[in-house]
């Protein structure tokens, strides 16, 4: 509570940077009808340990969209957007969080699409942006990509037709 008193803090203007918030508005539109889509979302929200200290393995992660299945609210994909800014200041750690995501969301069966910057940028007098129908293009193979999904996870759900989601309200 000390440390809370001295603290120079400020809400932020936003969760999400412009190009984020881009993405985020376009998979709402594109995921609407199966999916909830979840931005900036701590990854101990959505994985469950059995062992506390294993806990400290992704405490402090935290993926850019978590997709979940609109009707059971079941976390069925993580997308991360590797824009220009992702490395930051520390390529090294950030590459060491890339590799240990990809081996946790592996570990319990949720898939890991990534979005890169280079697929979707365009440029205009060397400053890039993100182009439209780049991010168009990329955002419907990530939709076939949940699609395929959504049908793996309806198949399982039909094999055993006494599966029951339960909400906890």
């Amino acid at each position: 509570i000390k440390l809370l008193e001295t603290a120079q803090l400020s809400k932020k203007e936003t969760s999400m940077n412009p190009q984020e918030i881009k993405i985020y508005r376009k998979l709402i539109a594109k995921l609407k009808d199966n999916c909830i889509v979840c931005p900036q979302v701590a990854v101990p929200s959505f994985i469950h340990n059995k062992v506390r200290k294993d806990f400290r393995i992704y405490a402090s992660l935290y993926v850019d969209f978590l997709i979940c299945e609109r009707k059971s609210n079941e976390p069925i994909c993580v997308i991360e957007f590797q824009g220009s800014g992702h490395y930051g200041e520390d390529r090294e750690l950030t590459e060491a969080r890339d590799i240990l995501k990809r081996k946790l969301f592996d570990k319990v069966d949720i898939d890991l699409i990534e979005i890169l910057g280079a697929d979707i940028y365009g440029y205009n007098e060397n400053k890039e942006y993100i182009d439209k129908v780049k991010l168009d293009r990329e955002l419907e193979i990530v939709k076939k990509r949940i699609d395929i999904i959504l049908a793996k996870l309806e198949s399982n759900t039909s094999k055993n037709p006494n599966t029951t989601f339960y909400l906890k309200i």
